[in-house]
Order: C-alpha cells, then sequence, then structure tokens
C-alpha cells in the first residue's frame, strides 16, 4: 500500500480533482514515489500519455491494488461529519456528499432521512435548504430534524471505533 500521503493525492486525481498536467509535475518530482512503487511501475506511470483522454483510467490500472480506497473514504466520511458537526460550511453540499457515499456503499449513512431522501422527490432537503444561507440552512435542519446533531456524533463514533 501507499503512504497516505501518496494515497491521498492518486485519489484525487482519479477524482479529477487534480489536472493531469498538475498530477504528472507532481509524480516527477515526488521524491520518494520511486523508492515506494519500484522501478517498474514508477517508470511505467512516469511514462504515461497524460494528454490522452483515458489517463485516469491508465493510472488507475496501473495502481490498482496499491490504495486503501475505504481508509481514505473512511477519513473523507469523518470530516464532512465534523463540519456537520461543526456547522463550518453549507449543509446543502454536506448532505449530498453524505448522500454520495451512502450510495458507494456506506448505506449506514442512510440511516437519517436527511441523508437518506435527499434525492426523494418531496421527501428531499433540498425542498426546504434551497435558496437560504448556510446560517438559515442549519436552523432549518434543527427545526425540521433536531436529531439530525446526535445521529452525527453516532456515525463519527460507529466509524471511529
Amino acid at each position: 500500500m501507499l503512504p497516505l500521503n501518496h494515497s491521498l493525492q492518486f485519489n484525487d486525481f482519479l477524482l479529477g480533482e487534480i489536472p493531469p498536467k498538475e498530477f504528472e509535475g507532481w509524480l516527477s518530482q515526488e521524491p520518494e514515489l520511486e523508492e515506494v512503487l519500484g522501478n517498474n511501475l514508477y517508470l511505467a506511470l512516469i511514462s504515461l500519455r497524460f494528454s490522452s483522454p483515458d489517463i485516469r483510467k491508465e493510472v488507475q490500472n496501473l495502481i490498482n491494488g496499491w490504495i486503501d480506497f475505504d481508509h481514505i473514504q473512511k477519513m473523507e466520511i469523518i470530516k464532512l461529519l465534523e463540519a456537520c458537526r461543526n456547522k463550518s460550511k453549507a449543509p446543502l453540499e454536506l448532505i449530498e456528499k453524505l448522500y454520495d457515499h451512502a450510495l458507494k456503499g456506506h448505506l449506514h449513512l442512510g440511516s437519517h432521512d436527511l441523508i437518506g431522501n435527499f434525492n426523494e422527490t418531496g421527501k428531499s432537503a433540498r425542498m426546504f435548504l434551497v435558496g437560504l444561507n448556510a446560517t438559515a440552512q442549519w436552523a432549518k435542519i434543527e427545526e425540521v430534524a433536531p436529531d439530525f446533531k446526535y445521529w452525527v456524533e453516532k456515525i463519527i463514533l460507529e466509524i471511529n471505533v
């Protein structure tokens, strides 16, 4: 497995958060990468054509098995839940990302109606949150789902066990 800092960089690239040219520069400038991956895999990676439309798939195929995606997703979920607990970001964005994780197999995240019903017509949190600023969104959540903050704490504890 790759060390966490390298895994996060690969993950961000595979998710499209880092442009190919920037990732290519990181690959060639990261001093430990060749040692960690081995000469053959490292050379295969830096030899790729980063202008290819399929570059993310090509990189993913090469590093398959080198990244602990479950650990990365767990870290991201905890980060999202902590942002909910601290009310540090707009809840609509956080709920949407938690819903996406629920769809990826983290079904326990759908155990709260705000997340589980996110894309349900007539039930979605979008109905009462769209158009409100972040502070008003949090106030509305406290009004319609007062148990949400307890649910967030419960899930954080479950994940950290």
